[in-house]
């Protein structure tokens, strides 16, 4: 149900990127579409590691970008720097804490007592497959710790698709 394409006659109101930068991690950029019945919608992805800088803001401008939310370890400066370089508006995500990032997805996703506001396009492949993969950390012989997740488990994305989420 949460991955699917838009229907045809979905009308799009607004446009925000979520940024989570990678040095040897993946860089990962989730573009959110949201559409007129308060839909949101990652209609792209940008997820390479080792990504350079030009190859990024190359895909940012390739799609009109406007504004970027970041993961808020971007620090100000670098954001001003991005901002006159690149003449896109990067700004920090409102909050950090991983809390946070998994509950604006669990409320988006779920579909219990109401349709679910949140879906990936197949344009997202890697969203997608972190999503399915994020597996909560498990101590050995303990209980699962839902602080965390597992070492090892790719989160990029999610927290990207979260930081644009949040605005």
């Amino acid at each position: 149900i949460h991955y699917v394409y838009p229907p045809q006659d979905t009308e799009f109101v607004r446009t925000i990127y979520g940024f989570d930068p990678g040095v040897t991690s993946p860089t990962a950029i989730i573009e959110w579409k949201l559409d007129r019945q308060g839909r949101k919608w990652a209609t792209g992805e940008y997820y390479k590691r080792n990504a350079d800088e030009y190859e990024w803001v190359q895909w940012l401008a390739d799609r009109n970008a406007n504004a970027v939310v970041c993961d808020q370890a971007v620090s100000e400066k670098q954001r001003q720097y991005w901002t006159k370089r690149y003449g896109i508006r990067f700004v920090s995500a409102r909050a950090k804490s991983f809390h946070e990032r998994v509950e604006i997805w669990r409320t988006g996703l779920r579909c219990d007592d109401r349709p679910p506001t949140i879906f990936v396009t197949p344009h997202c492949p890697n969203a997608w497959e972190e999503l399915l993969n994020l597996v909560f950390h498990r101590p050995r012989g303990q209980e699962y710790n839902t602080d965390e997740w597992a070492r090892g488990t790719n989160d990029h994305a999610f927290d990207a698709g979260a930081y644009g989420l949040m605005e």
